[in-house]
């Protein structure tokens, strides 16, 4: 059954939006575009009403948590392959990606909350600090052997009559 969708002409009218997109890949460079690819076809379906900046915000926060399993994740077994299926699910003006991996733990240690900007001059390290200061939420859970990564992002109403001001114009 299609999503509901507004009526053209209609200003303020936000009818309900749903949308779920799936993929599974492995945790290798050349997946990023794969996952890159999953958003763009989530916006396809979903995304008029989305302000630009939400959907960059969201984008940019999934990215890098796939990147940091891309660049961290270690097999837990030697020779083995990491393995990772990103789930995105669009439900009206909220915005949620669930990304797992069967490779080991993050280690202990590692405090999710208290993750910042390092050093100008740092070449890495942050991955994390951006993903949470794009999203509205951000956790990590370790379960039955498989990483867990949640990733919302809250998108507010524009109070623009259904006009998407933000978005950038091509021509």
């Amino acid at each position: 059954m299609p999503a509901p969708r507004s009526e053209p002409g209609v200003a303020g009218v936000d009818l309900p939006r749903h949308a779920t997109m799936e993929t599974t890949v492995p945790a290798e460079p050349e997946s990023l575009d794969q996952v890159q690819d999953l958003i763009s076809a989530l916006y396809g379906s979903t995304a008029d009403d989305l302000d630009f900046t939400d959907r960059m915000r969201f984008e940019g926060a999934v990215v890098e948590i796939v990147g940091n399993v891309i660049e961290h994740g270690r097999a837990a077994m030697s020779g083995a392959f990491v393995r990772m299926h990103v789930a995105l699910h669009r439900d009206n003006r909220d915005l949620r990606a669930v990304i797992t991996d069967d490779g080991t733990a993050v280690p202990l240690g590692v405090d999710f909350d208290a993750a910042g900007m390092p050093a100008a001059d740092a070449e890495d390290g942050r991955g994390l600090a951006m993903a949470r200061a794009l999203s509205s939420e951000l956790r990590y859970e370790r379960r039955d052997g498989f990483n867990r990564w949640i990733v919302r992002c809250s998108c507010p109403p524009d109070d623009h009559g259904g006009v998407n001001v933000s978005s950038p114009t091509v021509g």
